[in-house]
């Protein structure tokens, strides 16, 4: 409850500096969408019919009963009226839901996959769910590869997670993403503006699924 009541306050707070970013990524959505840890469903205008007319449905995996009350307003505000549906699982456990594995034509996350236990296997297993040619969105924050900045991140992540709802700055996503199954495209880069000290540096892009896999 406590972290719900934060959020509810510094997400909004920290909107302007990631939506750039966001938006752009979240603009290739398509068909149905698995938008994982939605939380208080502060990107949802991204995923709206307003902005983006190619998405038929999405689903709202948010395991944080506190945050869908509001998650279910923000998706009535932006337009998602019948083709929202909120599920309250884990992230590895869509499929306990009744989600059939390549069925989801579009995954995204976005700052979630550093506060999932497992996070390596949690993304191997959203990977089935995707449709071959499906696309997974992503804008997270992840383990710096400069020396300065990854020693500054082991040192503060020694308390980071206990106030952030297990939140890591250590977590190597792009790795995970990487290695989850086959990709036939992969546009990844860094986040607008991040230096070479930048200290919570993010990797943003899309993967497109194999149409083998």
């Amino acid at each position: 409850m406590w972290f719900q009541r934060f959020w509810s306050f510094f997400g909004w707070l920290s909107i302007p500096l990631f939506a750039p970013d966001i938006e752009a990524t979240l603009a290739s959505a398509h068909g149905i969408v698995l938008d994982v840890g939605s939380g208080a469903g502060d990107w949802l205008y991204a995923l709206s019919p307003r902005r983006n007319p190619n998405i038929s449905k999405v689903i709202l995996l948010e395991p944080n009963a506190h945050f869908h009350a509001r998650l279910r307003l923000s998706a009535q505000e932006n337009g998602l009226a019948g083709r929202y549906e909120i599920i309250g699982c884990r992230a590895k456990d869509p499929e306990h839901e009744g989600i059939q594995l390549q069925t989801i034509d579009t995954i995204v996350t976005v700052h979630v996959l550093c506060s999932v236990p497992s996070p390596q296997q949690v993304v191997g297993e959203l990977y089935n769910f995707l449709k071959p040619v499906g696309r997974w969105l992503v804008y997270e924050h992840v383990r710096s590869n400069r020396a300065p900045a990854a020693a500054w991140q082991q040192i503060i992540n020694s308390v980071w997670p206990f106030f952030l709802d297990g939140c890591s700055l250590t977590c190597e996503t792009e790795k995970y993403l990487l290695s989850a199954g086959q990709w036939e495209n992969v546009k990844l880069g860094n986040g607008s503006g991040e230096g070479y000290f930048n200290q919570l540096p993010h990797t943003v892009g899309s993967l497109t699924k194999s149409l083998s896999k």
